[in-house]
């Protein structure tokens, strides 16, 4: 096992007084503790992912990710998927604006948003846009939904 050493957030001058093995402060502070070469560890566990790995996901880039997770983060824009998903087909815009309590521009804006995310396609066909749902969407939606009640 590592050694570890404690340390404390803040200076002791900041309202804290300690002996050698107390700490007093009139506030909260966090205790931070360090192996030898300064890198903080928690005082119960040992680390479960490598250094490699931790380097690897924290330095990749995750814009795809923040869009698609950004695109689920509204209420009309994830009502609006669940719809289409549940479709027996494409489905136009147009068929949503009675069901939603939104405009038909919000409606647009939303269907946009999701399809710029990955998560539908869409079809032109004169003034009309019909869309429909990527399987990544249709993935996200099964990991999230609701599991149905059971009877019992």
């Amino acid at each position: 096992m590592n050694n570890l050493t404690a340390g404390w957030s803040r200076p002791i001058s900041w309202g804290c007084s300690s002996d050698r093995e107390t700490l007093t402060c009139q506030y909260p502070v966090r205790m931070v503790m360090t192996d030898e070469d300064g890198t903080g560890v928690s005082p119960s566990c040992e680390p479960t992912v490598s250094n490699e790995t931790m380097a690897e996901l924290v330095e990749r880039p995750i814009d795809e990710e923040l869009e698609l997770f950004s695109a689920l983060a509204n209420e009309t824009r994830l009502r609006i998927l669940q719809i289409v998903d549940a479709a027996d087909g494409e489905v136009c815009g147009c068929e949503l604006k009675p069901h939603l309590d939104v405009g038909q521009s919000s409606i647009s804006q939303s269907m946009s948003r999701l399809q710029k995310a990955g998560l539908l396609t869409r079809r032109k066909d004169g003034r009309w846009r019909y869309y429909d749902t990527t399987p990544k969407a249709t993935q996200l939606l099964g990991a999230v939904e609701p599991e149905p009640p059971t009877v019992g």
